[in-house]
């Protein structure tokens, strides 16, 4: 009898302390996560904020509006964890390095040049995916203490087509304080 009882209680602690107890915060609609962006900017006629693959915002022209995109503009903030003590450029060549593991990455080329937000390091590089060629321009900068990293990426095809609205989105590009 006593074995029976010892053996129940291990058994509620060990379901006890298996259970999740991590809340899921309910998922915000898109609105919501537009107004939460940190950052204003204009967008060319046609083009359109929307929800990509991964849930973020990502803006695109409209005859392309769909979560698989065939060209988009992400914006995206570095986490410190990623950037503590190295160059913009080193970020550039480790994100290399980490698509490298998982696709073959070909004419790659990493520059520098200075925009409105001071040092930029501009990533452009062309992959091929489920047999689409894709190319993009990561634009890495600085931005008071953060770090981030505007990706304008398209098919190959499309990359020269929408690459002057891509520079304009992010000239109008402006955080808000």
């Amino acid at each position: 009898m006593k074995k029976s009882i010892l053996l129940l209680i291990l058994i509620l602690t060990l379901n006890c302390s298996s259970t999740n107890t991590k809340k899921h915060e309910p998922e915000l609609s898109f609105e919501e996560k537009i107004d939460l962006l940190e950052y204003n900017l204009i967008l060319p006629f046609k083009w359109h904020p929307y929800l990509d693959i991964h849930k973020d915002i990502a803006f695109s022209p409209l005859i392309t509006s769909d979560k698989n995109s065939r060209v988009h503009i992400l914006i995206m903030k570095i986490p410190p964890s990623e950037h503590n003590d190295i160059s913009l450029k080193e970020i550039a060549e480790k994100g290399n390095k980490n698509l490298a593991k998982y696709l073959t990455v070909y004419g790659a080329k990493i520059t520098t040049e200075q925009s409105k937000f001071g040092e930029t390091c501009i990533n452009t590089y062309s992959y091929t995916l489920n047999s689409n060629k894709i190319k993009l321009e990561k634009t890495y900068f600085k931005f008071q203490e953060d770090y981030y990293c505007f990706i304008y990426a398209s098919d190959e095809s499309l990359f020269p087509k929408y690459y002057t609205d891509s520079k304009k989105i992010f000239e109008s590009l402006k955080f808000k304080e």
